[in-house]
């Protein structure tokens, strides 16, 4: 499982409607992570920080998945050597 480590906007930056939804969004999909981790660990946890690319920032998604890969990449072998405990 991936979780997205988002920041929450401050309340004295929520200057308009856009900014009230994008937050609204990020606080509702924390606590939905939050409450399936909790029901259903996850067996491994990538936890990239794209605490810089907001909820509709979708220009910036080539650095979301670079940011991505650049998390999977360090705990790669830790993945690896879950992996093959499950085989064994």
């Amino acid at each position: 499982m991936v979780q997205l480590l988002e920041s929450i906007v401050k309340p004295d930056e929520v200057t308009n409607l856009m900014h009230v939804i994008e937050t609204s969004l990020a606080v509702s999909q924390r606590k939905l992570t939050e409450l399936e981790l909790k029901e259903s660990p996850a067996d491994f946890l990538i936890q990239p920080d794209v605490s810089s690319i907001n909820t509709f920032d979708f220009h910036k998604a080539k650095e979301g998945i670079q940011i991505g890969r650049d998390a999977a990449e360090r705990v790669l072998a830790q993945l690896e050597q879950k992996l093959e405990a499950f085989d064994k």
